[in-house]
């Protein structure tokens, strides 16, 4: 099947381990393991049963707190304008970016370089046409568990996916990749995939780190080969692992990669090159969010680059599975 040959190419691009960190082929190798096929695949089969159904609506949940918890990282906005792109294109879906408000700007600004339109308001987001809509989120508890049943109830979403997304350890504390707690800075979406798999809604998590929502799928992974992630530097002591699960999980040496990943798997079993972006969109996304505020998690440098790769090794990541799907749907 098309679909897992280039599972297994786009599997083995985004994790192999560029950054010499040695951890993510451990967490790809444990969550592969998991899955039973390849992880970009099975993402892409589940998004397509899920957009059968009637609802018309994706949540992507980014946006991780950097640099004295004041910016965002580029990973994770960037693969979140990824998917609210393809979604648009393969299945007419409308997606909303939930992340905290003072991330607006460059989310706003990286899926208006996706060729997104963006509005704040779910009701402007049903009657728009190719738009994207910005929810924040709240870091108090209480009022994160409410919200959650609110956006769940006025959208019934068919999915919901967290890409770089922070997520709550066993004891509910979230840490960076140091092993600190990142709590007060830190708006609890971890809600969301909880009230989404109440209701039986498809989540899917991405990350690279073992930090993120959906890694409780390979927690023991995480805590074993990842520094921190049986105990961190924090007085809760239960390390950064996240605890929640997802119902499929995806991991990649950067995260943006694995929404690049997803999309070739998306176009080659759909059949159409056209959900996937191109380099060129890549790069020029990736520009965007850094002029509009956000900075690379490696340099902690507001330039054009995620996770120490300049924008053009990212676009040139993906015009090769690009073309790698492209050939496949040609056959």
């Amino acid at each position: 099947m098309s679909g897992t040959d280039i599972g297994q190419i786009a599997d083995g691009m985004i994790n192999l381990d560029m950054t010499g960190r040695g951890v993510i082929a451990k967490l790809y190798e444990a969550a592969r393991a998991e899955a039973g096929e390849p992880l970009t695949q099975l993402a892409a089969t589940r998004i397509i049963e899920a957009m059968q159904k009637p609802q018309n609506y994706a949540l992507i949940l980014t946006g991780f707190s950097v640099y004295q918890e004041r910016v965002s990282e580029s990973d994770g906005p960037v693969g979140a304008a990824v998917l609210a792109r393809a979604f648009d294109r393969a299945f007419r879906c409308k997606s909303s970016v939930v992340i905290e408000r003072k991330f607006f700007q460059p989310m706003s600004t990286t899926l208006r370089a996706a060729g997104l339109h963006v509005v704040e308001d779910i009701e402007e987001l049903k009657r728009g046409r190719h738009v994207g809509c910005l929810i924040d989120y709240p870091i108090d508890d209480n009022e994160a568990r409410e919200k959650a049943d609110k956006i769940l109830d006025e959208l019934e979403p068919a999915l919901v996916i967290a890409i770089e997304r922070c997520g709550w350890n066993e004891r509910h504390v979230y840490h960076n990749m140091r092993g600190f707690d990142i709590n007060q800075f830190t708006a609890k979406e971890d809600y969301l995939i909880e009230g989404a798999k109440k209701r039986k809604i498809l989540t899917v998590g991405i990350g690279d780190g073992g930090n993120e929502i959906g890694m409780g799928r390979i927690l023991d992974a995480v805590k074993k080969h990842v520094a921190y992630g049986d105990k961190c530097q924090c007085p809760c002591g239960a390390g950064l692992g996240a605890a929640l699960k997802t119902d499929v999980l995806v991991t990649a040496n950067v995260s943006n990669w694995a929404a690049t990943g997803i999309c070739a798997c998306l176009a080659t079993m759909l059949k159409n090159i056209g959900f996937m972006h191109d380099g060129e969109t890549e790069k020029r996304m990736i520009e965007a969010c850094a002029l509009a505020g956000s900075i690379d998690g490696v340099t902690g440098y507001a330039e054009p680059s995620v996770d120490g790769f300049p924008a053009q090794t990212n676009a040139e990541l993906v015009n090769i599975l690009r073309a790698a799907a492209l050939r496949r749907i040609a056959e």
